[in-house]
């Protein structure tokens, strides 16, 4: 909103954009009346780097812009106006990492899958992983896709899970000493101390973390 009145002749409302009052705005764009260019340099704030969109913009951050009827991204708009038509299938990433920019020369036409390995994201996080959080290479051979997601396994880590473990160590690969030996007392069967050990202060951590939460809450 800026200063002055509408430069509509008779009303003396308040600016809201284009030097018109919103009204006399809302009806001019309804018509057609309005540049698209206009509208759209009119709701972008342009810095030494960045051009910062001002108006709408959506959960994730992304500028939004009504077109010939349409809400389309501002960014992807920019880019086919001074750059060139995006291809079908490609998607734009953020250069400056400002998703709020609509500045040209901070885009790029890349492939989603190029984009989201570029991102900060878990998902991109996970797909530079070289190896498998026991070491295990994710070379051709040792990894597979599992089904219904678009994460990746370890051959040899499902392989070692359903391998029958040594009767000398447990499935974790602790050796059964005396040290390390108890007893389940419902069937008498072996059970490692290591583990159990490990599954107790996991399960404390997790009753003081939300011991925490609570109180934070509270």
């Amino acid at each position: 909103m800026s200063d002055g009145t509408c430069s509509i002749e008779s009303c003396e409302r308040e600016i809201h954009e284009l030097r018109l009052c919103r009204r006399h705005y809302y009806s001019a764009r309804c018509r057609g009346e309005l540049p698209a260019e206009e509208r759209f340099f009119a709701k972008v704030d342009k810095t030494d780097t960045c051009w910062n969109w001002t108006a709408y913009l959506n959960e994730d951050g992304y500028s939004k812009f009504r077109l010939n009827g349409k809400h389309r991204f501002g960014h992807r708009v920019a880019y086919e106006w001074f750059v060139v038509p995006i291809p079908d299938g490609l998607t734009i990433d953020h250069l400056c990492r400002n998703r709020k920019c609509v500045n040209p020369s901070h885009l790029e036409v890349v492939t989603h899958k190029e984009n989201v390995l570029r991102g900060t994201a878990p998902s991109a996080q996970h797909a530079v992983k070289t190896h498998c959080p026991r070491g295990h290479e994710y070379n051709e051979e040792n990894t597979f896709f599992k089904t219904g997601s678009k994460g990746r396994g370890c051959r040899q880590c499902r392989l070692d899970k359903y391998v029958p473990h040594p009767p000398t160590h447990c499935r974790r690969g602790h050796e059964y000493t005396p040290k390390n030996t108890g007893r389940n007392p419902k069937d008498g069967s072996r059970k490692c101390r290591a583990c159990a050990n490990a599954r107790a202060r996991a399960r404390t951590r997790r009753i003081r973390a939300e011991q925490m939460a609570a109180n934070d809450l509270g």
